[in-house]
């Protein structure tokens, strides 16, 4: 038989965290402490000091991922070449330099009998993360003579992220020099991506005169301009703003039979309005419809909002949606502006007008509308459309209050949240699996996890699987109020249904951990799994500690 969510619904209305002057309710913290004391698991932590529920969790995060990391590459576990690069590239995107630099100096103690190629994708990981992230240029230089002496050659790669680090950072002078440096020590060039960088860099700088010059370098060298040249030397003309140099560009674009990428069609619309010439902005747009997917189209429809052309934007939807040429979600821009603007009666006769004009399921329509709204932070307005709805006669289906009920958690408006699974309830709609997720993710981000519980065993009575992200979501709910023996329960049940347990789901465990001071065990744990190839090691700490 099926199980009503009416009982529980009234349940979450006398809340603490709906009515916070209500005291019949333990709240979650209280509820914590007194059942995590119960646990059966025993965990000693690695220091005699009392382990505190609110340490520095980012501090806790850090220090376990540097043990991992050690043991993981000083304890002998062998690392492929992928996986090594990856360690490395993973922390520099995290800003850990000192770490990404200890990780090299231990690789290299480990280097005996590595091929030279393997080696130098590692020092390549390395560099690119020094200039990308860092724009670290002179220790990036003095690792290519590391490389050098342990034996690798630098090789295009090497130039190539060298000179991109360099042109990003905006020191072309020394990222010509890094060239030269290169042809002659090392017999090696840059690949046509780096020259193309370096052909923006220098008609941005020097203009097209100097930009011709290096043109003709590349191809005495046999380097071919391609689409992706050209669009960048467009790119450099429009930063400079000359229409006569913009057209003779395009024309070039056009004789060799190449088009336009969306970044120079966006550097063109651009630079056309600058200059007012409206007509040039109606023909770029007309000829990159033709070819313009999904994703191009919502970029336009963003870049002529921003740029305040907020009616040719609301033209161009309306005749790409008459063409069934694109989804709803393209008229979040326009919507976005009137908002913003304090013109929500524009937005909403926007949206009616889009609706009537797309001629599907009214109520399918308004639901990608009202999904957008909440996506972009719109919730109170999305329930003002929700309210015109019910008052021309549109009823709101399941997938209505499915969109609606997290936005409005999330926000803080609790009661708010409830009052629409209670409406969804009285309007006698059977809930689906996304109804019991979405309340099982707002219970657990707040640390109700006992309330979740029971969402779970309704869920559950009710014919419907427990999936992974809501078994992850219970995982971080565990930990997040300190219940870390339960999630390692949890973890069990996970193994026992037959559902998988990936690096996402481990790293939860660990960081929970960590978080609470058992910091040693969590190393543990995480080591014994690496060890015995239970986890991909890399993954575990970048896809979960990241």
């Amino acid at each position: 038989m099926a199980v009503s969510l009416s009982d529980f619904s009234s349940h979450f209305l006398l809340h603490p965290l709906i009515h916070p002057k209500r005291s019949d309710f333990l709240c979650p913290a209280s509820k914590s402490s007194s059942h995590s004391n119960q646990s059966n698991l025993s965990l000693k932590p690695s220091s005699s000091k009392t382990p505190s529920h609110s340490p520095n969790t980012s501090r806790s995060k850090k220090l376990l991922r540097k043990s991992l990391v050690e043991s993981i590459v000083s304890q002998g576990h062998k690392l492929d070449i992928r996986s090594r690069s990856y360690l490395v590239k993973c922390l520099c995107r995290s800003g850990e330099l000192d770490q990404a630099t200890r990780v090299i100096s231990l690789l290299e103690s480990q280097s005996h009998g590595q091929s030279e190629t393997d080696k130098t994708i590692l020092y390549n990981a390395f560099i690119g993360g020094l200039v990308l992230h860092f724009k670290q240029t002179i220790f990036a230089l003095e690792t290519v003579g590391r490389m050098r002496a342990n034996g690798c050659q630098p090789d295009t790669r090497t130039c190539s992220l060298l000179v991109r680090g360099l042109c990003h950072q905006g020191l072309l002078d020394l990222a010509f020099e890094i060239v030269e440096h290169f042809k002659t020590c090392y017999k090696v060039s840059p690949s046509l991506k780096a020259y193309n960088q370096l052909l923006e860099g220098t008609i941005v700088r020097k203009g097209p005169k100097e930009g011709l010059k290096l043109l003709d370098e590349m191809e005495s060298e046999g380097f071919l301009p391609d689409e992706t040249t050209y669009n960048s030397v467009l790119r450099a003309v429009c930063t400079r703003g000359s229409l006569d140099e913009i057209q003779a560009i395009l024309d070039g674009i056009s004789t060799c039979g190449f088009e336009l990428d969306f970044a120079a069609f966006c550097a063109l619309v651009r630079v056309s309005l600058e200059n007012k010439h409206f007509a040039k902005v109606d023909k770029v747009i007309d000829e990159m419809l033709v070819k313009a997917n999904n994703e191009q189209l919502y970029g336009m429809v963003s870049m002529l909002c921003e740029e305040g052309l907020v009616d040719k934007a609301r033209a161009l939807i309306e005749w790409l949606l008459k063409n069934r040429r694109i989804k709803l979600n393209l008229c979040n821009p326009v919507i976005d502006i009137f908002i913003k603007e304090g013109h929500p009666n524009k937005a909403t006769d926007f949206i009616h007008k889009i609706v009537s004009v797309y001629g599907i399921s009214t109520i399918s329509c308004y639901n990608t509308i009202l999904s957008g709204l909440c996506k972009r932070g719109h919730v109170l307005y999305a329930l003002e459309v929700l309210d015109d709805l019910e008052k021309m006669g549109y009823s709101p289906d399941l997938v209505t209050y499915n969109i609606l009920i997290g936005p409005l958690w999330s926000i803080g408006d609790h009661l708010g949240s409830v009052k629409m699974v209670s409406q969804l309830l009285k309007k006698g709609f059977t809930l689906d699996d996304v109804t019991y997720s979405t309340l099982i993710t707002c219970l657990c981000q707040d640390g109700m996890v006992d309330e979740a519980n029971e969402i779970k065993r309704i869920m559950v009575e009710n014919g419907f699987m427990v999936t992974k992200p809501v078994y992850d979501m219970f995982l971080a709910g565990f930990c997040k109020v300190g219940r870390v023996n339960e999630a390692i329960d949890l973890l069990d049940e996970m193994l026992e249904s037959d559902c998988e347990v990936n690096c996402g789901s481990v790293g939860k465990i660990l960081e929970g951990l960590a978080h609470i001071g058992y910091e040693y065990e969590a190393r543990k744990i995480g080591e014994e799994l690496v060890f015995t190839n239970l986890i991909w090691p890399v993954k575990l700490l970048y896809h979960s500690l990241g």
